[in-house]
Order: C-alpha cells, then sequence, then structure tokens
C-alpha cells in the first residue's frame, strides 16, 4: 500500500492546474512548481533511504565496515618509493596512504563479508542509487498521481521542464566505488562486480532473484516522484527508458544510467581545443605526488611508481594505476607504453599537461580535438574517476576510459580557474555553489577532492568551499551524515526570510484545513522575501499556523529549514523569525552550553533560550542582531512576538474578527484576514499572558530628555564600528556592498576591505569584494562610487537608469515597500537590486542609519543648540523603521536580496548615541585639525582619518552630504516631479480633499504616489502606517521651527538648504495650503 507523502508547503493538484492553464507563468507560479518539483525530490531521498535499508540491513548513513588492503603480489622494490605508513584512517579508503584530513585520494564502494569466505566482495553502489529523475520505467503503479502530488500524465507528455542551467552534477551522479574497492579487493571476480555483489555456494543466485524484485518493487513505486525531478536537473528531462534487460545489467537502471544512454544518441559531440595548462612540475623520487590521488605518502604495499620513459615525470600508486604488482624492472605508464611523447599525450577533456593518463576506448558520439593520435586518445584517469558521465570499462586494472556518456551540458562547463570552456569540468557539490573547474586545475590549486564514504561518490569542492570556513560541512559531506540532496539544489540560508503567523484561531481543528490553505496562499505574498524554500508549522490543535519563506544565507542545509520545532512530552515548541543573530555561536558556548540545537542556523537559538529562560527581556536583550520573531506554546497554549530594537527586520501584526492575532514580515499578507492592522514597534515584545505591548530594549539614550555630555572618544568610536562592520560579513552567500561614494557606504566599503579577514565565518574573505553603484548616467554617486572602487581595490559594477525607467517601477516599488515615503531614494535602489541579486549576490552592506546618529543631514546647520541637536537624532533614529530603515529592507528583499546596516548595530549605538552632541555639531566657520572645515558627521570622519594608512581619498572623507536621491542625479527627482505635473491633471488635483478627505496630497508628486499605495492597500489602516508630516531635506516635523522660512514647507531633498548645499542656489521649494501629506519622519 502505497504511503502518502504530501509535505504540507507543496501545491495542491488544483493550484497546480490553475497555475498550468496560465498562459505565461508568473514569477511566482514558477517558483511554486519549482517547489514542487523540489518536493518531489527529496521525497526520492526517503525511498532510497527505505530502498538501501531494505536490501543492506542497515540505515545508509552508517558507514560499511573498513576494508583491509590485498597486499601486492610480487617482491622488490622496482622502481617505485616506499614509505611506511597507514592506511585512510575511519571509513574513508585512502588509496594514496595516510588519510590526510578528510581522507583525500582514493574511493570506496559498498561491500559486505561474505559468510563462507574472508575475502571482501564487492558491491556496485551504481545498482543502489535512486534517482532523482527518472525511476527507469515508463510505468507507474496505480494511485501515485495522488500519493506523491505528480503531475498529469498530459504533463508528462508535454516534457514540461525547466531550464538547465547548470549542476549536471546533479542529473548524472556516477558511483565509482566498483573501481575503487576492487583495486583493494582483486579476489571479486567481473561478473560479481556486474552483478552487484557475489555470495557462497549456492545463495548468490536467490539473494540476486530477490534483490531485483527488491529494487524492482522500489523503482515502479518511486516513478513519479523521480519523473519529476527529472523535469528539473536532466538535460533530457521527459525522457524515460524501459528496464529491459536481465541480470545485473537490469538492476543497474537508474537515472544516471538512462541519461547517460539517451546522451550518446543524436548529432557528433566535438571536444574544443584546449590550451594546454602546466599545472605540476616534474616530479623526482624524493617529492614524487600521486597524479590521480594527489597523496605523496607511499604505505607499505602502495608504492609510487615513477615512470621511466623519456622525458616523462608521471608519478602513482601503484593502486591508483591498477599496477597489482610492483614491477622488477623498468615500468613505463600507459601513453609511454603506447610510445608516445609526453607532449602528445593530453587529455582530451582537460587541458593540464602531463598527469596519468588511461587510453580511450568508447567514444560514442564524442570527436575529440586535433588529428587522431596514434594508440590514443587519452584521458587524465582523475577526470575518469570524477566526471560523473566518464566511465571505465575495467574496473580491476583502471582501464580503458569510456566518454560514451559525456553530454553537451558538461562539455559546455567553464573552469573557473582556467577560464576554458570545454572538456570535462566538474562542480562544486557543496549544496549551493555551482562554480566548476577542471579536477586537475582544482587540484593545483588545492582545492579539495573526496569520495564519499558511505558510497564512494565522488566529491569535488571549488576553492572558497575548500577553505577552513567550510571544514565542517565538507566533513559531514565526505563521512555520509550530511546527504547531498539534503543540501538545496537550486540556492543558498538562513533566517532573512517571510514569516507569517496566526496564533489563538478560533475553530480548532474543525477549520483548521481551511485555514491552513489561507494560511499557504497569503504566506505566497511573501514569496519575494524567501525564494529558496518554503514551509508551514501547524499546531494539533489547529489554533495556530506559522508559515514561513526562506532565503538561504546561514545553514545551507535542511537544519536550517523553519518554522523550528523542540519536541516535549507536554507538547512542541514552535518558532520562525526573520532575523540575523551575530552572536548565535557566543549564546551556544555560554547559555545554551551542552545543548544540542541540531542547526548551525543563527535562529535556532532563539527557541532553546526560550525553552531554558522562559519569555524574558533578559532573553530578547541576549541577542546582538536584528529580528521579527514569533514563538508558540503548545504545552500552555502561550505566544509572544518581538523585534529588534531598531526594526531593521520589519514586521506588521493586526487582530481578526476571531480574537485571533496575526503577524506577517509585510502587511500585504494581514489586509484580507485582520480588521485592524499596524506596525509592530520596534524594541518590543507581545505577551499573550498580559495581552500587551511591552518595551524590552530600553537604553539611557532612548530618553530623549536625557542630554548627554560624554566627550567623543575617537579610537573607541572607530573600533566599535569595524566591529559592526566585521559581524555583519558573517554569510555562506555571497556578499556584496553598495557604494555610492558618500561617507557612509565608503566608510562600510572601505572598513569590509581592510578588515574582513578577522571574521571567522565571511564568505570568501581571500577573493575581492564586490561593490555597486547605481545612477542617472554622469551623476555624482556614479563618479565618487568610482573612485572610492578604484582606491579599495573592489571588484565594482555600475549600472545606470533613466527618469523612465525609474517611472515604470513606480507601481511595483511602493507594492513592495509598502509607502509613499521614500520612493525618491526606493527607486534607484530597488532597480540596482534587482541587477545585484541577478549576479548572484544575496546579502548587500549598506550605510542608513549614520545621518540620523550623528546629524549628517544638511538641516542640521540650522540646530539651534546641542539639546536640540541631540532631541532630533533620537527622534530620527527611534523612527527609521517607517522611513530608510524600511525602504532599505523591502526594496531589496522584493529580490530576495538581505540588507545589513551596520551603524544601526547595537553596541555602536550605545557608543554614538552618548557623545555630546556638542561634538556632533557642524560648524563650517572653524577647522579644527587647521585642515578640514567642521562639515556634518565630522567626528566619524576623523576617527577614520589616517594619513599615513588612509581608509578613504581625503575628498572622498571630508565630501559634503548628498543623500542618495539627490545623488543619483538631480535629473531623476526633477523628472519625477514633471511626469506627475504631467499625468495628474489640473481637474485631479482640484479635487484632491475629495478623493483624499484623510492627509491630502501637498504636491502632485505625492497626488500620484499615494493613487497607486491607495490601490494596493484599500485597508482602513493601510494609510496609519505610513508617516504624516512635513520636512525639509528628511527633518523630523519638530525640527521646522527651527527656521522660521520652513513653516508650512515639504522638501525632502538636501537642495532645499540653499545656504549650505552647493546645489541649492538654483533649487525651488514648493510651498502650498494643503494639509500635511504624509511626508516627514
Amino acid at each position: 500500500m502505497p504511503v502518502t507523502l504530501r509535505p504540507a508547503d507543496v501545491l495542491s493538484e488544483e493550484e497546480i492546474a490553475a497555475a498550468m492553464e496560465q498562459p505565461v507563468l508568473t514569477s511566482a507560479q514558477l517558483h511554486q512548481l519549482r517547489e514542487q518539483i523540489d518536493q518531489l525530490r527529496r521525497i526520492n531521498v526517503v525511498l532510497r533511504a527505505l530502498k538501501f535499508r531494505a536490501r543492506t540491513g542497515r540505515d545508509s548513513a552508517v558507514p560499511p565496515p573498513p576494508l583491509e588492503p590485498r597486499p601486492s603480489s610480487g617482491s622488490g622494490r622496482g622502481h617505485g618509493r616506499g614509505r611506511g605508513g597507514s592506511g585512510g584512517a575511519g571509513p574513508m579508503i585512502n588509496l594514496g596512504g595516510r588519510g590526510r584530513g578528510r581522507g583525500r585520494g582514493g574511493k570506496r564502494g559498498r561491500e559486505d563479508e561474505s559468510e563462507d569466505d574472508d575475502s571482501i566482495v564487492v558491491r556496485s553502489s551504481v545498482e543502489e542509487d535512486a534517482s532523482l529523475g527518472s525511476s527507469g520505467s515508463d510505468e507507474t503503479s496505480e494511485g501515485e498521481e495522488d500519493t506523491l502530488g505528480s503531475s498529469s500524465e498530459e504533463e508528462s507528455e508535454e516534457d514540461f521542464s525547466l531550464p538547465v542551467v547548470d549542476k549536471p552534477r546533479q542529473t548524472a551522479r556516477q558511483r565509482r566505488a566498483t573501481a575503487a574497492a576492487a583495486v583493494v579487493s582483486a579476489g571479486a571476480s567481473d561478473d560479481d562486480n556486474a552483478n552487484g555483489g557475489s555470495s557462497s555456494d549456492g545463495e548468490g543466485e536467490g539473494a540476486a532473484e530477490e534483490e531485483q524484485q527488491q529494487q524492482q518493487q522500489q523503482q515502479t513505486s518511486a516513478g513519479p516522484a523521480s519523473q519529476g525531478a527529472a523535469a528539473v536537473g536532466s538535460p533530457h528531462a521527459g525522457k524515460h527508458a524501459t528496464s529491459g534487460g536481465e541480470g545485473g545489467e537490469a538492476k543497474r537502471r537508474s537515472l544516471f544510467r538512462v541519461v547517460s544512454e539517451t546522451g550518446t544518441s543524436g548529432a557528433p559531440l566535438p571536444l574544443p581545443a584546449l590550451k594546454p595548462v602546466k599545472a605540476f612540475a616534474g616530479a623526482s623520487e624524493e617529492d614524487a605526488v600521486c597524479s590521480v590521488c594527489g597523496d605523496g605518502e607511499a604505505p607499505d604495499g602502495n608504492v609510487i611508481l615513477l615512470c621511466e620513459g623519456k622525458g616523462c615525470s608521471v608519478a602513482v600508486h601503484q593502486m591508483c594505476y591498477g599496477v597489482h604488482a610492483v614491477p622488477e624492472g623498468r615500468w613505463l605508464c600507459d601513453a609511454c607504453n603506447a610510445k608516445l611523447k609526453p607532449s602528445a599525450a593530453n587529455c582530451c577533456v582537460c587541458p593540464v599537461v602531463g598527469c596519468a593518463v588511461k587510453k580511450v576506448t568508447e567514444l560514442g558520439r564524442v570527436v575529440p580535438a586535433g588529428r587522431p593520435k596514434a594508440g590514443g586518445p587519452f584521458s587524465h584517469l582523475s577526470c575518469a574517476l570524477w566526471v560523473p558521465e566518464i566511465e571505465l570499462a575495467d574496473h580491476e586494472n583502471f582501464a580503458g576510459v569510456k566518454l560514451d556518456k559525456l553530454t553537451a551540458v558538461r562539455v559546455k562547463l567553464k573552469c573557473e580557474l582556467c577560464k576554458q570552456a570545454g572538456g570535462g569540468a566538474v562542480q562544486c557539490a557543496f549544496g549551493t555553489c555551482c562554480r566548476s573547474f577542471h579536477v586537475l586545475c582544482g587540484r593545483a590549486a588545492g582545492q579539495q577532492l573526496h569520495f564519499r564514504a558511505t558510497d564512494g561518490e565522488p566529491l569535488a569542492f571549488c576553492g572558497m568551499h575548500s577553505k577552513p570556513t567550510f571544514a565542517k560541512l565538507v566533513d559531514e559531506m565526505v563521512e555520509g551524515k550530511l546527504a547531498l540532496d539534503a543540501v538545496p539544489l537550486d540556492s543558498s540560508s538562513a533566517a532573512m526570510c517571510g514569516i507569517l503567523a496566526a496564533l489563538g484561531l478560533a475553530g480548532g481543528q474543525a477549520e483548521a484545513e481551511k485555514n491552513r490553505r489561507d494560511i499557504l496562499k497569503l504566506s505566497r505574498l511573501l514569496r519575494h522575501r524567501g525564494p529558496d524554500q518554503n514551509s508551514v508549522y501547524q499546531a494539533p490543535d489547529g489554533r495556530a499556523f506559522m508559515a514561513f519563506e526562506r532565503l538561504m544565507i546561514v545553514d545551507p542545509t535542511d537544519t536550517g529549514r523553519q518554522p523550528f520545532q523542540i519536541p516535549t512530552i507536554e507538547g512542541n515548541i514552535a518558532w520562525a523569525l526573520n532575523s540575523e543573530i551575530y552572536n548565535h555561536e557566543a549564546l551556544r558556548e555560554s547559555k545554551l552550553a551542552g545543548v544540542d540545537l541540531h542547526s548551525r542556523s543563527d535562529s535556532a537559538v532563539v527557541g532553546y533560550l526560550y525553552q531554558k529562560y522562559g519569555d524574558t527581556n533578559e532573553l530578547w536583550n541576549s541577542l546582538d542582531g536584528i529580528f521579527a520573531c514569533v514563538i508558540w506554546d503548545e504545552r500552555t497554549g502561550y505566544f509572544c512576538a518581538a523585534r529588534d530594537p531598531i526594526g531593521i527586520c520589519s514586521l506588521y501584526w493586526g487582530r481578526a474578527a476571531d480574537g485571533s492575532v496575526w503577524f506577517a514580515s509585510e502587511m500585504k499578507a494581514l489586509q484580507s484576514k485582520c480588521e485592524t492592522i499596524d506596525c509592530f514597534p520596534p524594541g518590543h515584545v507581545y505577551r499573550s499572558s498580559t495581552g500587551k505591548l511591552e518595551r524590552w530594549f530600553n537604553p539611557d539614550w532612548l530618553d530623549i530628555n536625557r542630554i548627554p555630555h560624554t566627550p567623543v572618544d575617537l579610537p573607541q568610536l572607530k573600533q566599535t564600528f569595524i566591529d559592526a562592520v566585521v559581524k555583519r560579513l558573517m554569510s555562506d552567500a555571497p556578499l556584496a556592498i553598495l557604494l555610492s561614494g558618500g561617507l557612509d557606504s565608503s566608510l562600510v566599503a572601505s572598513v569590509a576591505v581592510r578588515h574582513i579577514k578577522q571574521c571567522k565565518n565571511a564568505f570568501d574573505p581571500d577573493h575581492k569584494l564586490h561593490t555597486y553603484s547605481i545612477g542617472i548616467k554622469g551623476s555624482p554617486d556614479l563618479i565618487a562610487a568610482r573612485k572610492v572602487s578604484d582606491f579599495l581595490g573592489t571588484i565594482h559594477h555600475e549600472f545606470t537608469f533613466t527618469v523612465e525607467e525609474g517611472i515604470d517601477a513606480l507601481y511595483d516599488l511602493i507594492w513592495h515597500i509598502e509607502s509613499y515615503e521614500q520612493v525618491r531614494a526606493a527607486v534607484p535602489m530597488y532597480l540596482l537590486s534587482q541587477r545585484i541579486k541577478a549576479m548572484g549576490m544575496k546579502v548587500v552592506l549598506s550605510g542608513e542609519g549614520a545621518d540620523e546618529i550623528f546629524g549628517g543631514y544638511l538641516y542640521f546647520h540650522k540646530a539651534p543648540n546641542a539639546e536640540e541637536y541631540h532631541k532630533e537624532c533620537v527622534r530620527l533614529v527611534t523612527r527609521l523603521h517607517q522611513w530608510d530603515v524600511l525602504r532599505a529592507n523591502k526594496a531589496p528583499f522584493a529580490f530576495g536580496l538581505e540588507t545589513r546596516v551596520p551603524f544601526l548595530d547595537k553596541q555602536f549605538l550605545q557608543v554614538s548615541m552618548n557623545i555630546d552632541a556638542a561634538d556632533k555639531m557642524p560648524n563650517l566657520a572653524v577647522k579644527p585639525d587647521g585642515v578640514h572645515p567642521k562639515l556634518e558627521k565630522y567626528i566619524l570622519r576623523k576617527a577614520f582619518d589616517e594619513p599615513d594608512h588612509p581608509y578613504l581619498p581625503d575628498e572622498v572623507l571630508f565630501r559634503q552630504k548628498e543623500q542618495f536621491s539627490d545623488g543619483v542625479g538631480y535629473d531623476w527627482v526633477d523628472g519625477l516631479k514633471e511626469y506627475a505635473a504631467k499625468v495628474v491633471t489640473d481637474d485631479m488635483w482640484e479635487t484632491r480633499f475629495d478623493r483624499f478627505p484623510v492627509h491630502p496630497p501637498r504636491t502632485k508628486e505625492y497626488y500620484l504616489l499615494r493613487s497607486i499605495f491607495d490601490t494596493h492597500f484599500p485597508h482602513n489602516d493601510a494609510l496609519k502606517t505610513v508617516p504624516q508630516g512635513l520636512s525639509i531635506a528628511c527633518s523630523t516635523p519638530e525640527a521646522l521651527k527651527w527656521d522660521p522660512q520652513w513653516e508650512n514647507t515639504h522638501e525632502i531633498s538636501g537642495r532645499a538648504i540653499k545656504a549650505v548645499h552647493e546645489a541649492g542656489s538654483g533649487f525651488t521649494l514648493e510651498n502650498g495650503a494643503a494639509a500635511a501629506n504624509g511626508a516627514a519622519h
């Protein structure tokens, strides 16, 4: 009887059918289909484990018993070099001698000990591999569509597939365990290997027959899941082969075998001519390293042989090359035996010159480059062992390379090291990575090449993932503790995401199914925030649901998947949060010492802290980072929600008609369910036990009436900011920097470049950082950013946009940021984020917050005294969640891009907000250092003013403040105003009070933006989430009293401060008699 395996977060059949009826799939629908296929792929992992357990009686995660190498026959040293040592430790077999670290070199198969014989019998791991695509059968069992949620037969006949961009490794994982293990256990016959193992006396035939029947049954049940996955991963998606044949060949059928066979038909597949690469120097007897496994150790019985051919420098372990006995006399490699010059025996799928090669015996449709060579062509044995589609005809002697399964997808891969496309590049096995490289190019660069301990699968890792940062995950993958299938195949994860929670629902189990469908539907509105993975939690009594849309940044495995749960006898503790907890490692070692969290995710610590300490203010204060969190306790029905101190993580909440409380990362997910909606205030926690909001973050600087008098300590200010930047370099995904060329973003970039190696878990500390800028062609920011990038040596990407492109983005942008404020600055950030995400980045650092902390806006020049100056800074910082922080969070998250803001670090705020405001106040009439006028943010500039070792060029470090919306080009702001004046007619303008009775717009620009906002957010409370009031150059309404000329004025451009801004003389302020339009902090 088939078991129903339908994950909660996949589409129903009706939803799939509705999506497929669309003439053009939207991005959300396309992502849903990808999620459906990904779920089917994960189901196959379960099927594979069940299959292995049924055949072997043990879990696939348990390593098989160690192999004892078979002593070589013959005697004498020959011309090899033998060095004492032990074999590979643990479950990894090292054919190259003493295992180094993770046991580099050699591979193994799956082995069983015969009951009547002490010799080791090798079983082929190819037959044990459960496919991620076709099951190898055209037939499917009745009812399988409903069981696994697969698509209909009509969809299969249409050969529905997603484009294959890369990852051919995922579609053709060839198991070479037989080849490696056969060398150390030469007692296994070719027939044994072909049949996947042997048994003594008369038991072999019966065991094989029983095994075949089990496999055929499991192939039938796995069919739909496998076919669904094939649509994504296979270059021959939708093509299935029958499982004909008898004996061992029939049992070996799998997706990878099928893909290889279908890949042999069709037009010839020419291999390009590759420019030779000399990666390895010639070897001597004393420093010889095996060119197959890369190890230089030579234990007894596995000496390193040196070829004595003229001009040849090949060195190999005898077992790595298939030499069972050390030769008595002269030993030649296969190329020299064929009487070829070393330069003529190059590999036809790899550009590296030299190294151990084997003759190619089967080409299929493959056509090697150049003229045919006598005795050739040849392939590196290393390429044959690691490239999935390349096989060996003779596993025992490591001979006869077969290229007939090589695919066009593989041939097109470009090596990131030698920069050549063509041949047989492999891809990084780290699940979220797609970097490709030739095997020997990677070895020459010091990259890790392994074989998985449990099944001998070849694993290659790029330079990035060969670093110590990823050593733990790589170890787990090599040891077989972390399955490749458990690592997401289409993306890289942490806890930055979209969350939706409905807690305290009425109706219980009776309404549970309906509520679940509603939650799933609403959660899709947040999928742009977390496009990598989605899932749902449902309380046993049906009173609580949590949906999670995941963006993978830290812990790219399923152990980081939310909502998290801690099982207890009384009931589970469930939690979901959008977060980056920078001190999660320290919390594990201190407050959670001895607790197994089962996840590397930074978000995992919160639930365990709640279990141990309860929902206390101390819990939330112990977190150093940003977060929006919801916790549900099944034991008591208690729940709580909390938000980080400044509100960097977006969070809204509301109440439904049944009294339930809802929380969401964005307001749009609450509109259809909640009667009331509001922003969840930063630094607060809601507790169901009291039904009240309570402030948990309450530093001394938050008291607006407390005026600090602490003199500035420049070294302390500098070091605290450096620490803030370094902790935000934590990532398991690519990271970039938004660079406008102004002081704030330039300092972030400079500190990141100079101090990235101080971060223990940065993604790529040894490579240059990427910086990005955008603007109207010729804008001030583009020029300044280019100058900063040249100074810092970053890889800089510069983009331009037109006024028309900005106007075209308005409708979508306002839907994403859920506000009609900050639009001028949000448009270029939105357009830039789209380009950054398209280039593979997931995290960006930005400079928001400095202007609010230090009084960086130009209107601060008019502050009457230090007390008013400080109060305005406090007002600005505490309202950031509705302004710059809202823009910095939501505009990039429109494309699943996370923004980190070091200036708003909790410790940096504690230092900088307690500095005497008199030290912050600008005064252009004085030069405290005798050189530079006291510009806005002067103390921040001086903290990093090191002439002998400058962080920035002097003209950037002391550049006048230019607001982002102005810096991208004055034409953008002016063009937006002109467009609004054209589309908002005079008749429309005259009726503005009728259309907008509450907070009518003051300008045609705001009439346009408000109209779009009301279209997207018709809820009665939506307007309450947008800040109201007048503003001058981004001031709060309270600051307008500083200058009588600002009365009844609203203009957020810095050019409005004409006496200070260099371009202010020609700028015109717009005044009017209308009521405030919602335009101030």
